[in-house]
């Protein structure tokens, strides 16, 4: 009776590990398709969404900056990180004002009252949006916070930083890109 045990049990660990690894690859989310064309060399196409001015009337979008370098950066006003990484934002968007480009802040999982609080608190100065219902996160694969999606001036993505952005990324990923041509 051992003797068909053990293969039994083998045989059924092997065959679990086999269907975790086919749920895994069937499973891969938006972000992780994002990462994995980015390490690749590609720069896939923005995707674009109307949502509604955080703390003003109205809607934004992408398309609204079309031709200009935008960090999509998704936050909320209870994210620590997105606290920690506020003061680099508010420096870097000085600079990308000054280029024609933005952040494009994207709140996500929060109410429209302490995201505006947030933004307000920390000096954060770059237009943002209100994503209500999550879908736009959901597109993006965002899974925490803060994520950033570095979008050129052809509304491509070209680079991203899940959590905390810092000083290197910015000098790498969104400098070269406010003197790049059209």
């Amino acid at each position: 009776m051992r003797r068909y045990a053990v293969p039994g049990v083998v045989t059924v660990v092997c065959v679990a590990l086999l269907a975790l690894l086919i749920y895994g690859v069937t499973q891969q989310g938006e972000g992780d398709k994002l990462a994995t064309a980015l390490g690749k060399g590609e720069k896939p196409v923005a995707i674009d969404a109307t949502l509604p001015r955080l703390g003003a009337t109205g809607t934004n979008s992408l398309a609204d900056y079309r031709g200009k370098v935008v960090v999509l950066n998704f936050f909320a006003s209870w994210c620590a990180p997105c606290a920690d990484e506020a003061p680099l934002i508010e420096r870097t968007q000085r600079l990308l004002r000054k280029s024609g480009a933005t952040f494009l802040g994207v709140s996500w999982n929060d109410t429209e009252q302490d995201s505006s609080a947030f933004l307000r608190q920390h000096g954060l100065i770059y237009p943002a949006i209100r994503d209500v219902t999550g879908s736009y996160a959901k597109a993006y694969g965002v899974k925490g916070m803060p994520e950033s999606f570095v979008i050129d001036k052809r509304g491509r993505i070209v680079a991203l930083s899940r959590g905390v952005m810092d000083e290197r990324f910015v000098k790498s990923q969104i400098e070269p890109l406010l003197s790049a041509p059209q």
